[in-house]
């Protein structure tokens, strides 16, 4: 999650004022958690909705939109939600 906050704070500082970021993650409440996937494994960091929209905002970003999209992949037992947000950079 540190690596998350240290992007943002990237992104904040080479966006223009009002400048867009686009972002997309898996709703999952993990830090660093290996996971198997396409037979292989990585390692996966995720938030919950709400934490996820704080961490956003503390990044000096104002969200402007946002969805969730439950996703089934072929070859997982459960549904996954894909969380997707539209910010602006402030401040």
């Amino acid at each position: 999650r540190a690596q998350i906050d240290e992007a943002l704070r990237l992104f904040h500082r080479v966006l223009a004022p009002e400048g867009r970021l686009a972002v997309a993650m898996v709703e999952a409440d993990v830090d660093d958690m290996p996971i198997p996937f396409l037979g292989d494994w990585m390692r996966v960091t995720g938030y919950l909705r709400g934490p996820w929209r704080a961490v956003l905002e503390q990044a000096g970003f104002a969200v402007e939109w946002e969805d969730a999209r439950t996703y089934i992949p072929e070859q997982a037992a459960t549904p996954e939600v894909q969380l997707f947000a539209l910010c602006r950079r402030v401040g």
